[in-house]
């Protein structure tokens, strides 16, 4: 037992704080923010988490390394109280325009089925939302050596 609470306590001891940041030369993310309200506060959790929310240049483009998110979110319309799936996505730009092959950095999907206040399911929405954002890292722009260096 005291072996356990002993290798516990140096694997708590040893994990780095770092695992839940993500180091990026100017923590810029591409987002159209919307008047839709699930869009709106994705904007707003994305700028708590240090990210500096930019639009797409020209309606879709962007500069290659640039980091950018996607959000997409469905209710269900069969059922009268109306599950909502939400889907967020934090990924990096190798071309001007989003391609298949870029970086995922994180990925998460969330169905939320509770709770259940109202018909259409905003409630759910939202709390689907902050479900997926729990694990995005939180931005840290590079030092000047950073840069220099092409970390």
């Amino acid at each position: 037992m005291k072996i356990l609470v002993t290798a516990i306590i140096f694997i708590i001891s040893t994990t780095s704080l770092h695992a839940f940041e993500l180091k990026h030369i100017d923590c810029k993310v591409r987002y159209n923010k919307t008047d839709d309200f699930l869009n709106r506060q994705a904007h707003d959790i994305l700028k708590d988490k240090g990210y500096k929310v930019q639009s797409f240049v020209n309606g879709n483009k962007m500069n290659v390394g640039d980091l950018y998110f996607k959000l997409d979110y469905q209710r269900d319309p069969a059922k009268m109280w109306k599950d909502c799936v939400v889907k967020v996505a934090l990924k990096k730009a190798i071309n001007q325009k989003e391609y298949s092959k870029d970086k995922t950095l994180y990925q998460r999907s969330v169905r939320r089925a509770l709770p259940r206040h109202t018909f259409g399911g905003n409630e759910r929405c939202k709390r689907g939302l902050k479900d997926a954002f729990v694990h995005i890292p939180k931005c840290i722009g590079m030092t000047v050596n950073e840069k220099v260096q092409g970390n």
